[in-house]
């Protein structure tokens, strides 16, 4: 049974275009040549790595969502790892639909960064209500 998957991975930033193009394609011919389709293929480009990998701060990041059998993941993962260009690769079951547009990485950002305020917010409220309960009690106890 056939499912979508969706593959990142990273270029050596060092490569030059012409390798940069030739991998990509490479990826993209082996998933087409053993009968499956590309749905969704966007270079994102030079991007700075969270954590340094085979010693480069910067990789050029590539994405593809592709419907194949489960079995013929394992064989891409392979190729990953003998092709000498991509420093870093990660292939997972794509839930959603690949026609749709991804979010950009600013709003996403923006998203999280809203979260972690509605979060903070929260926690300085529990904070300030803890606090007054606390002292509450302890005028109380003063009273006594």
């Amino acid at each position: 049974m056939r499912r979508l998957y969706e593959t990142i991975f990273i270029i050596n930033p060092d490569s030059d275009n012409a390798v940069f193009e030739q991998t990509i394609n490479t990826v993209r011919n082996l998933i087409e040549s053993n009968g499956y389709e590309v749905r969704r293929m966007d270079p994102w480009g030079r991007r700075r790595l969270a954590y340094e990998v085979k010693g480069h701060k910067e990789g050029y990041y590539v994405l593809i969502v592709f419907e194949s059998e489960p079995n013929f993941v394992e064989a891409l993962q392979r190729h990953y790892r003998i092709t000498e260009p991509i420093i870093k690769y990660m292939v997972v079951e794509f839930k959603g639909d690949p026609t749709q547009p991804l979010p950009k990485l600013a709003e996403v950002v923006e998203e999280v960064e809203a979260e972690e305020e509605e979060s903070e917010d929260e926690q300085e409220d529990e904070d300030e209500e803890e606090s007054s309960e606390s002292e509450e009690s302890d005028e109380t106890e003063e009273e006594q």
